[in-house]
């Protein structure tokens, strides 16, 4: 594991007051010291990743490998066992993805329904790069899935509305659908604009989500 443990005492103000903030920066300075994989000075809502690109289950390489920085077709020569399994995987990934895309683009232009759901509910272009291209536990499974929507579509079960709290142009909310993948539950979005168009979007593990959403009446 990660090797980290934190605890919280909550104390009264009166009786303990406030570390000088210099003493409180110069404390932090000394803890980050042994920080040698910086994963205590990461910020995952800005660097929009769960996790540094070094951390204790890879290599310093990592750091600025090409791969992690977006660059896949750049000439990439794997320094080790590590480092060619990540390019095989993320290469397989890829072809996965625009393979599934490629098939279901007959579906593009259609649209699925859902008898707990009043509305049609349109596939995109955009619907099978999002869908495709989205992080999954179930990658390839997630991508099978594309194939046969209009019938997962049709068994999943309605659960409510998510509101735009990201402030995405013209989205006026999410509507949300669960089913199961492997065993798992995982949730479906779609979305709905403001010229009256549902789209659907992606499938999503849950977790946060599901405290943002609105419970149908």
């Amino acid at each position: 594991g990660w090797g980290c443990r934190c605890s919280v005492v909550q104390v009264r103000k009166s009786k303990y007051p406030p570390t000088d903030h210099e003493e409180a920066m110069a404390r932090g300075k000394s803890a980050l010291e042994v920080d040698k994989k910086g994963m205590f000075r990461f910020n995952a809502g800005m660097e929009q990743k769960t996790m540094p690109d070094y951390n204790p289950y890879t290599i310093k390489r990592c750091k600025d490998c090409d791969m992690n920085n977006g660059n896949m077709k750049l000439v990439f020569v794997p320094e080790n066992e590590l480092c060619a399994a990540c390019k095989l995987v993320r290469t397989l990934a890829n072809a996965d993805a625009k393979q599934i895309k490629k098939q279901a683009k007959p579906l593009q232009g259609t649209v699925i329904t859902n008898n707990e759901f009043p509305f049609p509910v349109n596939i995109s272009k955009r619907t099978l790069q999002e869908w495709t291209n989205q992080p999954y536990k179930f990658y390839h499974e997630k991508n099978l899935m594309l194939l046969d929507i209009k019938n997962v579509f049709a068994k999943a079960k309605y659960l409510g509305t998510a509101d735009n709290h990201k402030g995405i142009p013209h989205l006026i909310q999410s509507h949300i659908f669960e089913i199961e993948v492997r065993g798992e539950k995982a949730l479906i979005i779609v979305r709905e604009y403001d010229w009256h168009e549902y789209t659907l979007h992606s499938l999503s593990e849950g977790g946060e989500l599901y405290k943002h959403i609105k419970k149908k009446e």
